[in-house]
């Protein structure tokens, strides 16, 4: 009897080889499955913090109309805003709401300004202002923002930035004129984290 050779057909893959591949091919697909599991994710988080974002907006741009309308606005708190939070699938218990009354502000006058170093000298008023608070020169409708504000031998300086540009006015005995209030939300969502808006609210405008 002529014995049988047994040979591995060349055009065939061997039983390792083949293990090989599906293991090679697993990796590929928990691969592929985990970047798009990470890009949901990313998709509904972003989508969730608009979201919070649209709800902080709407509960401000509310504010403005009670203002604009001679509503007082200091005395409320996030409490006033339970079901407007609630319908919106978000809670007073993680949101916070300050309003700080600047009307005291209103009473500063211009004495001098150096425009080399951008800042003005003020006289007058109650309270301090503060870093991002918005102002206007009276008569004009320049929109400033205060970049410091310190006690020197010239008197109170309140700094401004290059976008201020008051170059071809007359200040000197105008008042300025800042936000009768300002304020500022907080809304912290799962996944989301914190979401903080300020807005400033004056008696004829408001600016964000």
């Amino acid at each position: 009897m002529q014995s049988a050779e047994l040979k591995i057909d060349e055009a065939g893959f061997s039983v390792v080889e083949v293990a090989v591949a599906l293991t090679l091919m697993a990796i590929a697909v928990i691969g592929v499955m985990s970047l798009l599991g990470a890009s949901t994710t990313e998709f509904y988080r972003s989508q969730s913090r608009s979201k919070v974002e649209m709800v902080a907006n709407g509960l401000l741009d509310e504010l403005a109309i009670r203002h604009a309308n001679g509503d007082s606005i200091a005395s409320m708190s996030i409490d006033d805003w339970s079901s407007y939070l609630t319908s919106n699938d978000l809670s007073t218990v993680n949101a916070t709401i300050d309003i700080s009354d600047k009307t005291g502000l209103s009473d500063y006058s211009i004495t001098s300004t150096s425009l080399t170093d951008n800042y003005l000298i003020v006289v007058g008023g109650i309270g301090i202002p503060e870093t991002g608070d918005i102002f206007l020169i009276e008569d004009n409708a320049v929109n400033c923002r205060v970049a410091s504000y310190e006690v020197t031998g010239l008197g109170k300086q309140v700094g401004f930035g290059d976008s201020c540009d008051i170059s071809g006015l007359s200040p000197i005995g105008k008042n300025l004129l800042f936000a009768d209030y300002k304020a500022t939300i907080n809304l912290t969502a799962r996944g989301v984290g914190t979401v903080s808006k300020t807005r400033q609210f004056f008696s004829s405008w408001k600016s964000d």
